[in-house]
């Protein structure tokens, strides 16, 4: 892939050089007339930020003006600089050398022979920045440098007048509060791609590697940018930095494109990777949205006063130019971390040595060395596909408390696990028996020694299958939450049955954070707090009540047999290839309900769909696109599963014995198919329709009829029944489609799926996006036993964006 970028690139120079040299006549100089000059100041490189105690690099271009018709002599350049500034160094870059350069006080003097018409003089000086440290440590100063310059006609022309141009160039310089202030490892590739993770990234069939965010290195080969579809609306997507230790920020750096770039953003910062921290203007206690683009610059370079002291950070896009796309460094100092934390045991430092790693076997060019963490971006422990063991074995040569784990995913990033019981071993298996297609990985061993205290585990995410006798009763749990909601929100949920054909959720105890166990024998729930990290037992299967318990007590009944744990949905971004889930991450409830987590969220498999639904999301989706009520993308989780969990209420149910004689209450809804998928011009919608009995309903609907009108930008493709009664007749007139169906007793729902061609006639220009809406309107009457009841209505809509590509 470099190799071909690099030869991509060659090309587009040689052909650049060919252009110019084809179009630009050899220029001839001309003299006798009148030279006029241009000048100019920049900055060097805008990149990087400039700092008090370093250099400023700035370029001084003199050019002959397009009617300048002679030649330009005795050339004196005359360059004024402020307090702030000291000079260092001056470098030729292009055109001829300069014959003298002196200083007095703060004025450089620059002295040319002369420039003909067809040469320009491009020169670097270095400036030391504020040595004198006359700004204050974390603040920010504006300084100018101004240029005058002055030149005679030449020597053939003595009547020409002398003359001056004149020019100034400003910038900003920040005083840093830590003494080692410097570039935290982005694009020198001190932090590493472990350290690195997002809310989804885009990878798609043609493009395997995708965009992940180890692209968002400043100089990387490739992009970083969020997944398509309606996730690229998500004004709640972040890039994270673990810094490994607590560390002081007090400067961001981000680059974009001239058309794919962050506007704005904001910052949250953690120092446990759960509670997170919105940074706040000081002034109005409100989150700060940072600017994150400058037409003039290529990066835009953010101040964070006063500094963020975290292990965590997140950069949240708020606004952007087409995508969320974006390339980041961070600037500050490492502090010394006197936090007790399990700690890496030496496999990617090399403290672990290769004789102490041993495999059952490996390839040409995946060796057992190779299977350090961050051992490089090609590089891993591969395994033999006729190997039947599939494993590799780390000798520590002394015992540990092993608390976490470091292993491969079904992405290529990089995942933790947490063992809820810690394993004190000094030797570490890792079994590869299990998994299909190439088995490679690297790794990292997390531990200390076992006479330390026992760290608390955390699962972040995860859901457990408990049970009231045959009643299955599932709980999961999203472990993250600000600290501006500590309390009252609950970060975990269990279904709850509401009667025939309902299930929605209810939010256990907000002071717990995570779920670790259920013990069937004696019907308890085992947890962590949120604050202070304290076990907590619940007082039945249902989770209503909690109260902290002994750290001695959870060690005796994780020890009992039975104990069921949590399944932990270890975190990976989402994407096409993460949206169902892996083996490894399922469960079976009582019933034989299969479930499963993936990147997204909850799933579980219907036995009358056998196929993966999602009924929950790990985290919020807040869009940037304003909709109508009941279509919003802010999707809160809690809302959300108690949606898609009455949805698809039917796999959990005793029979149903339906009601007659009463008033029938029917609710409609329409959601899009393709939520994680970009809706494209040329291509295909699905759109489901959903029809059920409200709570009060009492009777049969009779003569039900579906009136679906949609815009001219639709055209109508298929219609298939998923659930229910199949339709009686469907008729299409003009943009209206009308499905009728017979009757639907107060057990049945109905499940509709609606294809549409979506802009057929390109009414949308490319590059361009445009949204539109469908609406729903149902109608119906009571049964027929009933002929005094009034025909009822009901109405809802729809709606999406859609993308024209260019």
């Amino acid at each position: 892939m470099v190799k071909m970028a690099y030869l991509l690139l060659l090309l587009m120079l040689r052909q650049a050089m060919a252009e110019s040299v084809v179009s630009q006549e050899p220029c001839v100089p001309t003299k006798g007339g009148e030279p006029r000059l241009v000048v100019s100041i920049s900055l060097m490189n805008k990149s990087e930020p400039t700092v008090q105690g370093g250099l400023v690099t700035q370029h001084l271009l003199i050019t002959h003006d397009r009617g300048s018709q002679g030649v330009a002599s005795h050339l004196v350049v005359k360059w004024s600089f402020p307090k702030q500034l000291q000079f260092d160094s001056v470098q030729t870059i292009n055109g001829p050398e300069y014959t003298s350069l002196t200083q007095q006080e703060r004025v450089l003097i620059i002295k040319f022979d002369n420039l003909v018409s067809c040469k320009n003089v491009s020169l670097a000086v270095k400036f030391k920045v504020d040595q004198q440290n006359t700004t204050s440590p974390g603040k920010s100063s504006k300084t100018s440098t101004f240029v005058t310059l002055e030149y005679d006609w030449e020597d053939d022309c003595p009547g020409g007048a002398p003359k001056t141009e004149r020019t100034s160039s400003s910038f900003e310089y920040y005083a840093p509060i830590c003494s080692s202030f410097r570039p935290l490892g982005m694009r020198n590739g001190k932090i590493k791609e472990s350290q690195l993770s997002s809310s989804s990234y885009m990878k798609t069939e043609m493009n395997k590697t995708g965009n992940p965010p180890h692209f968002s290195r400043p100089g990387s080969i490739g992009v970083f940018m969020v997944e398509d579809g309606l996730l690229q609306h998500d004004r709640n997507h972040f890039l994270q930095v673990d810094f490994r230790s607590r560390t002081k920020v007090e400067m961001v750096s981000i680059e974009g494109s001239r058309d794919i770039h962050v506007k704005s953003f904001q910052v949250h910062s953690s120092d446990d990777n759960i509670m997170w921290m919105v940074y706040k203007d000081k002034t109005t206690g409100t989150p700060k949205e940072f600017p994150a683009h400058d037409k003039s610059t290529p990066a835009k370079v953010s101040v964070i006063s006063p500094p963020i002291i975290s292990q965590y950070l997140r950069i949240n896009p708020r606004s952007w130019s087409t995508r969320v796309s974006m390339a980041i460094e961070f600037y500050g100092c490492r502090l010394v971390d006197k936090r007790k934390v399990p700690c890496p045991l030496g496999m990617e430092s090399g403290t672990i040595k290769d004789s102490q790693i041993t495999a059952s076997s490996e390839t040409e060019n995946g060796t057992r060395d190779q299977s350090r963490l961050n051992a490089g971006p090609e590089k891993a422990w591969c395994v033999q596909e006729s190997d039947q063991v599939r494993a590799l074995t780390i000798d520590l040569q002394k015992e540990y408390s092993i608390t976490q784990r470091f292993p491969g995913s079904q992405s290529d990033h990089v995942i933790t696990h947490t063992l809820i019981v810690p394993q004190k071993a000094s030797k570490v298996t890792f079994d590869l028996s299990g998994t299909k297609g190439k088995r490679c990985m690297r790794v990292e061993v997390y531990g200390k020694p076992v006479e330390e205290e026992e760290s608390v585990a955390i699962i972040k995410r995860g859901f457990l299958c408990a049970y009231d006798g045959n009643q299955p009763i599932v709980f999961l749990c999203f472990g993250e939450y600000s600290e501006d909601e500590v309390f009252p929100r609950s970060t975990c949920l269990r279904t709850q049955d509401d009667g025939p054909s309902r299930i929605s959720s209810i939010g256990l105890d907000p002071t717990l954070f995570t779920l670790l166990a259920f013990d069937p024998q004696s019907k308890r729930l085992y947890g962590v707090s949120k604050r202070h990290r304290l076990y907590m037992e619940s007082g039945d299967v249902y989770g209503l009540e909690w109260h902290v318990i002994m750290p001695v007590k959870w060690k005796s009944v994780r020890q009992k047999p039975g104990i069921k744990f949590v399944q932990e949905v270890p975190f990976v971004p989402e994407n096409r290839f993460t949206r169902h889930p892996a083996p490894e991450v399922t469960d079976t409830d009582v019933k034989g309900i299969k479930w499963g987590g993936s990147s997204l969220g909850l799933h579980f498999i219907p036995p009358s769909v056998n196929k993966w639904l999602l009924v929950a999301l790990w985290r919020n989706h807040a869009s940037n696109v304003k909709t109508p009520p009941g279509t919003s993308l802010d999707m809160v989780k809690m809302l959300l599963l108690i949606i898609l969990l009455a949805k698809a209420a039917h796999a959990f149910q005793e029979p149903c014995v339906p009601t007659k004689g009463g008033e029938p209450k029917l609710d409609v809804t329409i959601s899009s198919d393709n939520l994680f998928e970009p809706i494209v011009q040329g291509g295909l919608v699905t759109q489901h329709l959903y029809i059920t009995h409200d709570r009060g309903s009492q009777g049969v609907a009779s003569h039900l009829v579906v009136k679906w009108s949609f815009p001219k930008q639709l055209e109508f493709d298929s219609a298939q029944t998923i659930n229910g009664p199949e339709y009686t007749s469907l008729t299409h007139q003009e943009s209206v489609l009308i499905v009728k169906f017979n009757q639907l007793d107060s057990c049945q729902n109905i499940s509709l799926a609606v294809k549409f061609k979506v802009d057929r006639q390109n009414t949308t220009s490319p590059g361009k996006s445009s949204k539109t809406s469908s609406f729903v309107t149902l109608e119906y009457d009571w049964e027929d036993d009933c002929p005094g009841g009034a025909p009822k209505t009901e109405r809802t809509s729809s709606s999406f964006e859609y993308y024209a590509p260019s």
